[in-house]
This record gives C-alpha cells, sequence and structure tokens, in this order.
C-alpha cells in the first residue's frame, strides 16, 4: 500500500503536469490572436533571422581575423606579412559590413514589429469589448466591474506583452543559442562539447521556476481586482464616502489591499531574481571551461586560436542575450496568467442566446404580453417568481405593485428576455420571446429603468441613443412630449450640452425625462417603466407622470412603482405577492377584493398626508 508521501508527491507531480498542459494550452490560445496577421509575423520573423545570421557572423568573422593577426605576428617574410596584412583588412571591412547591414535589417524588423503588436492589440481589446457587451445581465450581477476593468486594462496588457516582447524575444535566444552552437559544432565537437557544458543545468533551473512563476503572478493579478474594485466603488461613490465622513477609512483600506498587491508582487520578484541570475551564472561557468579546455585542445594542435576566440564571442553573446532570460519568463508567466483570466470571459456563455431557429413578430402587432406559468429565480433555491400565469392587455396601462421583494421588477426584466426564465414561457403577439432575435425584441420592448443612466456626450445624442440616425427635429419632437424641451432650450448650447459622468450636472427629473423621450424615439410597441418616479419629488413626479402619459398612449405599458400615485389611473393593476399573482382588476376593485392591497394603499395614503401636515 503506498504511503501518504508517495500519494502526496504523485498527486502533485500530476497537478504539476495538468498545469502545465493548461499553460502550453492558454499560449496556443493567446497565439491565435496572431493568425490573422501571419504574413506580417512572417516577415518580422525574416527580417529577425537576417539579423541573426549578421550577429552570428561577426565571431566567426574575429576569429579568422585573430588566427591571421597571429600569422602576421609570426610571418618572418614581408610578402608573407603584406598578405595577411590584407586579410586582416578585409575581414575588418565584412565585420563592418555585416554590421551595418544587420542594423539597417534591424531598423525594418522594428518597425513591422511594432505595426505587428499595434494590430494584434487593437483586434484583442475589440475582442474582449465584443465579449463584455454580449454578456447578459446575470454574468454582470456575478462579476464586479473592477474585475472587468481589470481584464481590460492589465490582463490585456500583459497578453499583449507576449507578442510585444516574448516571441521575439524567445525566438532571439533559440535562433543565437542553436545557430552558435552549429557553428561551433562545424569547427571542432570538443569545443562545442566545452561550450555548453554547463547550458542543460541552467536550462532546468529556468523550467523549474517558470511554474512557480506563474502561481504568483495569477495571485498578484488577482489581488490587483481587489486593488481596482475598491478604487473604481471609491471613484463612483465619492459622494457617499464624504457625506459620511469615511475618508479615512476608505484610505485605510485602499492601502492595506495596495499593500497586499504589493507583497505578492514582490514575491513573483524575488522568486526569479534568485533563481534565474542564478541559472545566468551557472551558464556563464563555461566560458572559463572553454578557455582551459581550449588552451589544452589549442596546445596539442587541434584547434586554432582564433577558433576559441570566436567560441568565447559566441558565449558572450549568448551571455547577454540570456540576460533578457528573465523578462521573457517573466512575460511568459503573466501573459499565461493574464490570458487565464481574460479567457474567462471571452469564453463565458451568456444565459441568454439567440434562437436557434429565429421567428419574427407579426408586423402590426399590438403587444399583447402573455406570461404562461413563469418561473424564476436569480439562486437556486431562492424563488422570485413561482408559476405567474398573466395577460397583458395591448394598448393598455397594466400596473404591477406589490410588497417589496415581490418580483415586480423580476418580471419586467425577463420581457425583454435581460434574464432567462427557468420555467414557463412569455409570449408577445402570440411569439414566444425565446424564439425572438435579441435585436428585434429590444427595438419593440423599450425599458425605462429607476436608476437613469446617461452616456458622457451631447443631451441629443443621448436621446437618439437607440437611434442614432434620427433628425434633430425628431429628437426635439420627442423633448417636447417628455416635457424636457423647454429646459435644454435654455441651456447655452441646447441639445449639444455635453452631459457629464452619469448625467450628474442634472437633476433626477430631468434625467428621467431625457430617457423618457429616448424611449418615445424609439416608438416602441411594448414600454415597460421600472419605478421611474419612486425618488423623485411630487411636483416631479407630477411631471413625469405626464410625460410617461403621453409616451404610454396608444401603446402597450407595463408600470412597475411603489407609489399608489402612479398606477390608480392604469386600467388594470397586477397585484403581486410572494412571487405569484394575488389579484387583478382596477385600483376600486383591489380596494374591495384584495385585503392586503388596501392596506399598503391606505398605509402609504396615511404616510403622505403625515408629511403634507408636518410640511405645513
Amino acid at each position: 500500500m503506498p504511503s501518504s508521501e508517495s500519494t502526496k508527491k504523485d498527486s502533485e507531480e500530476k497537478a504539476a503536469g495538468q498545469s502545465t498542459v493548461s499553460m502550453a494550452r492558454i499560449l496556443r490560445r493567446i497565439l491565435s490572436f496572431v493568425r490573422p496577421h501571419r504574413g506580417l509575423l512572417i516577415r518580422v520573423y525574416l527580417y529577425l533571422f537576417l539579423v541573426l545570421l549578421c550577429e552570428l557572423a561577426g565571431p566567426a568573422i574575429l576569429g579568422k581575423t585573430i588566427d591571421l593577426l597571429v600569422a602576421f605576428g609570426t610571418a618572418s617574410e614581408a610578402s608573407s606579412r603584406d598578405q595577411h596584412f590584407s586579410g586582416v583588412v578585409a575581414y575588418g571591412l565584412a565585420f563592418l559590413a555585416a554590421g551595418l547591414l544587420g542594423q539597417a535589417l534591424n531598423f525594418r524588423k522594428e518597425f513591422l514589429r511594432t505595426r505587428l503588436n499595434t494590430e494584434v492589440l487593437c483586434d484583442i481589446r475589440i475582442r474582449l469589448y465584443d465579449a463584455i457587451q454580449r454578456l447578459c445581465f446575470r454574468y454582470h450581477d456575478a462579476n464586479h466591474s473592477g474585475d472587468l476593468i481589470t481584464k481590460a486594462t492589465r490582463d490585456v496588457y500583459h497578453v499583449h506583452t507576449l507578442y510585444a516582447e516574448t516571441i521575439f524575444l524567445g525566438a532571439e535566444i533559440v535562433i543565437l543559442v542553436a545557430g552558435a552552437l552549429v557553428l561551433i559544432l562545424i569547427t571542432d565537437w570538443r569545443l562545442a562539447l566545452l561550450s555548453f557544458s554547463t547550458f542543460p543545468f541552467a536550462a532546468a533551473i529556468v523550467v523549474r521556476a517558470a511554474e512557480r512563476m506563474r502561481q504568483l503572478s495569477r495571485a498578484a493579478s488577482d489581488q490587483y481586482d481587489c486593488v481596482t474594485r475598491v478604487l473604481q466603488e471609491n471613484i463612483s461613490g465619492v459622494r457617499v464616502v464624504k457625506a459620511f465622513a469615511r475618508e479615512p477609512a476608505e484610505i485605510e483600506k485602499f492601502s492595506r489591499e495596495t499593500s497586499t498587491f504589493l507583497e505578492r508582487s514582490l514575491l513573483t520578484v524575488r522568486t526569479f531574481t534568485l533563481n534565474l541570475p542564478l541559472a545566468g551564472t551557472l551558464f556563464n561557468l563555461a566560458i572559463p571551461i572553454t578557455l582551459l579546455g581550449g588552451a589544452l585542445l589549442a596546445g596539442s594542435g587541434a584547434i586554432r586560436v582564433g577558433q576559441i576566440a570566436a567560441a568565447i564571442f559566441y558565449l558572450s553573446k549568448i551571455s547577454n542575450v540570456l540576460r533578457m532570460l528573465n523578462r521573457v519568463v517573466q512575460t511568459l508567466q503573466e501573459a499565461a496568467s493574464g490570458g487565464d483570466r481574460f479567457f474567462t470571459v471571452l469564453d463565458a456563455e451568456p444565459h441568454v442566446k439567440e434562437p436557434a431557429a429565429p421567428k419574427p413578430l407579426p408586423e402590426g402587432g399590438r403587444g399583447e404580453v402573455v406570461l404562461d406559468g413563469v418561473h424564476f429565480a436569480y439562486q437556486p433555491g431562492a424563488p422570485v417568481l413561482r408559476g405567474v400565469s398573466l395577460r397583458i392587455d395591448p394598448g393598455k396601462r397594466t400596473a404591477i405593485v406589490g410588497p417589496t421583494g415581490c418580483g415586480k421588477s423580476s418580471l419586467a426584466s425577463l420581457i425583454p428576455r435581460f434574464y432567462e426564465v427557468q420555467e414557463g414561457r412569455i409570449l408577445i403577439d402570440g411569439v414566444d420571446i425565446r424564439d425572438v432575435p435579441l435585436a428585434e425584441l429590444r427595438r419593440v420592448v423599450s425599458p425605462i429603468f429607476q436608476d437613469t443612466f446617461l452616456f458622457s456626450m451631447s443631451i441629443a445624442e443621448n436621446i437618439a441613443f437607440g437611434r442614432p440616425d434620427a433628425a434633430r427635429e425628431e429628437i426635439e419632437r420627442c423633448a417636447r412630449a417628455a416635457q424636457i424641451h423647454d429646459f435644454i432650450a435654455g441651456l447655452e448650447a441646447g441639445y449639444d450640452t455635453i452631459i457629464g459622468e452619469r448625467g450628474m450636472s442634472l437633476s433626477g427629473g430631468q434625467k428621467q425625462r431625457i430617457s423618457i423621450a429616448r424611449a418615445f424615439l424609439m416608438n416602441p410597441r411594448l414600454l415597460i417603466m421600472d419605478d421611474c418616479t419612486a425618488s423623485v419629488d411630487a411636483e416631479t413626479e407630477k411631471k413625469l407622470q405626464a410625460a410617461m402619459a403621453a409616451l404610454s398612449r396608444g401603446r402597450t405599458t407595463i408600470i412597475i412603482a411603489q407609489r399608489f400615485s402612479s398606477v390608480v389611473h392604469a386600467d388594470h393593476i397586477v397585484f403581486l405577492d410572494r412571487g405569484k399573482v394575488a389579484a387583478i382588476g382596477a385600483h376600486a376593485e383591489l380596494l374591495e377584493i384584495c385585503p392586503l392591497y388596501r392596506q399598503l394603499y391606505e398605509m402609504q395614503v396615511q404616510i403622505t398626508a403625515g408629511a403634507a401636515g408636518a410640511a405645513v
């Protein structure tokens, strides 16, 4: 029976093997980004190969020159001395020509390499942005925006570094080592054995350190997510931080996360600064070994002094390029770690998918909505909607109300397929929404959220966000209908006024009316208003209700509301309780048939009356 120690060792070896395979797979996937640019990559490698041929020619020329200089010093006849001197001049000119040609080729190589790196980086960023845009609400609910920002910046940078540096530095090292080995081997196999006697041991140290560096790099990247998360939250929530005088505590939190990131980064640095210089030192031992062994071979007449010198020059070149090996190994591990995290976004499967056999919505449909036995939950074992069956009449205003947490907003999010139902189905004009292409579905269903988001661009561009080709006359018409035109016209730049980040320069009511104008411009078949008046004062609520009444006229409208004042005039009111339909009817009917509805309504009326009395 195997001992626990041997079992542990076997499991560690198995894990290491799986990790190596995983790393190789990640690196292959990263390198696949260069496939569309393989023609440019081949040209870069061609120039790199020619540059290195010029470099490899240098030591051979110098070796020949040294042999001629030795012969020149020992020659007794003038004619022989002149011949050797002419040879030295010729080799000197050849060395100069090889150097100049190498510089010219290197200039062209660097130009093409920079172009390749830029094009690949753009492709990577576009792929990631496209993946983030295609992910559904459920993914964004589960992943912090700060983590996505890190993947789009730091991890993309590490992946890009593989193209910018590693694949070329690595190729340079391989070609130089292989070329030097072949050239020395052609000269004398014993000299080659001496020159590369320590190379296998140095390579073993590098390989052993590489996997450890990858693990440490992944840990540092994960901690960097925490740093970015704290930074992003505090920039977004700066008003809350200042309102509660929490600056010192938040600074301390950021300092703590940053310190942890620094510790993990330094651990990575310590690993390769201890191992890789050791490997370089071990390789450099080959130079004195070659000198000593070469002297013995030269003493027996087996090789010439120039050949020994050429081998030393080759080893010096390799030693110089191996100083960059620490950078190659580090960037390789960072790229593997960053790619591992980067591909979690690219590989994430959206829960809401395009239909395999899409069906268009019928032309001229009026927006009838039918929910048939709909079940939904954000987390397993915590149902939000429990078998909801409901018909929403076309062209009518249907309000959905109920206690907090009853599933109102969740139901509204299912209709445009922001989330997918677990059981049951939702039909619009007789077509299951899962059979409708997402773009078409979201053109006919227009939601207006409580938390209105406006982009950092002009007011006109925000209104026309869903229809960028809309004429200015259409934009102004929708703004008038949303009762925001007069405010916009009073601004110095009018509709060309640039809105600050998230529309912070506007009031809540102004932002909501701009979002209503945005929905108006889409001319949707079905309109969903999700608690649009929950966070505004009574006067602003009246303006918003007037704007929403104009927008909802003649189209199917679903109103999600906490305030009963927003729904008393709806054609139908659906009362939800604990994820089920408890009652349906007009306001007066529900007061009679639904005790919980009447209780909530009376409580809200009392609170409103009390607040009004206190204000007087």
